[in-house]
């Protein structure tokens, strides 16, 4: 019996099937240029973040005065680069302009408030317990995107590690500002006065990456829920780390395909 000719095999067939598709268009930018853009972003988040850490850690020792002025325009850089990093992750326009004007707002009422006594006709503790909730929930869309990105897109290693140290300090940031939230909501949160400013804010960025990094509490009078989830950090901070070893060593033939369009 003869057998059927050898079809040969088309272009799209010989493409790699985890690669992004060329005609994926995110932010004007697609394949190659995405994936660089994502890394720049990435990169200068990192930057950030370690200005924001180190400023709150360092705030007693180099002056409250000019570590707030430092604190404050890195803050801003940070929200602006939230935006940045989600309109390269979504193709939903929409999602990335309103990002962009929350993020926008976020700042300048955050200027305001602080350096021009606006209250709205509120007390300045409300005010600034609404900045904070609005920026935890910018926070939290621009890490689930990020780490959708980080574990589904194909990228080298150079990618992946700015790619991880970003999504690692955005987690911290996140579980300060949710600790700072609930201390706006109960002053005795932390077992001991921080205040209700930015000071505070600071102690929560310290506790924060205290336990993301597994050391001891340092609030041994710290109420129950605050305990418990410093707990629940610790144990997302273990679990990233496993998941992102496995996703690193993963054989890129292994890897999920892209979902640059999915959303």
């Amino acid at each position: 019996m003869a057998l059927p000719p050898e079809q040969e095999p088309d272009s799209e067939s010989l493409q790699p099937w985890h690669e992004p598709q060329p005609d994926v268009v995110i932010a004007g930018l697609s394949g190659r240029e995405l994936m660089d853009e994502k890394r720049r972003d990435y990169r200068n988040a990192v930057f950030v973040q370690v200005s924001i850490v180190a400023i709150a850690l360092l705030v007693a020792d180099v002056g409250r005065t000019p570590a707030w002025y430092f604190f404050l325009a890195a803050t801003g850089t940070y929200l602006f680069l939230l935006w940045d990093m989600l309109r390269n992750f979504t193709a939903r326009r929409w999602l990335a302009r309103t990002l962009l004007a929350v993020v926008v707002g976020l700042f300048a009422v955050t200027v305001g408030v602080n350096q021009f006594g606006w209250t709205f006709g509120l007390d300045p503790r409300q005010v600034n317990l609404g900045l904070f909730v609005i920026s935890l929930a910018a926070q939290g869309l621009v890490i689930g995107h990020a780490i959708a990105d980080l574990f589904d897109s194909p990228r080298n290693t150079v990618d992946k590690l700015w790619g991880s140290a970003c999504v690692y300090f955005m987690s911290g940031i996140f579980f300060a500002s949710l600790f700072h939230i609930l201390n706006l909501l109960h002053g005795d949160l932390f077992g001991q006065a921080v205040g209700t400013g930015h000071e505070a804010f600071f102690e929560a960025i310290y506790l924060s990456f205290n336990s993301l990094v597994g050391l001891d509490s340092a609030y041994p009078n710290a109420s129950h829920l605050l305990r418990n989830l410093t707990v629940l950090e610790g144990i997302w901070g273990q679990l990233y780390l496993v998941l992102l070893i496995g996703r690193v060593l993963m054989p890129a033939d292994s890897a999920s395909p892209s979902r640059l369009g999915a959303d």
